[in-house]
């Protein structure tokens, strides 16, 4: 079962890309390197789609809560998916 919040954090692998594309609600994105050694995957057609804002992986993606992967401009919607350094394979 796959709950639905806006980020989730995983410290394994143990997610199947099915399970991540009916987390993110679509194609996955080609991962986001954090700078903290994490990995974060969003939907890759989230603006197309319309798909929410998400503040707390937009802050964290930035670079507000650790490891920093996407310019001030940029911003990341709908669900995310962060995996902890190394558990991404």
């Amino acid at each position: 079962m796959v709950v639905k919040k806006p980020m989730l954090t995983f410290t394994d692998h143990s997610w199947s890309l099915e399970k991540l594309q009916e987390f993110v609600g679509g194609y996955i994105s080609q991962p986001i390197k954090l700078e903290d050694g994490r990995t974060m995957i969003v939907n890759e057609e989230g603006l197309l789609m319309g798909l929410p804002y998400n503040r707390e992986a937009t802050d964290l993606a930035q670079g507000k809560m650790g490891g920093v992967s996407i310019s001030p401009d940029d911003y990341i919607v709908g669900n995310a998916v962060v995996f902890e350094k190394g558990a991404f394979k």
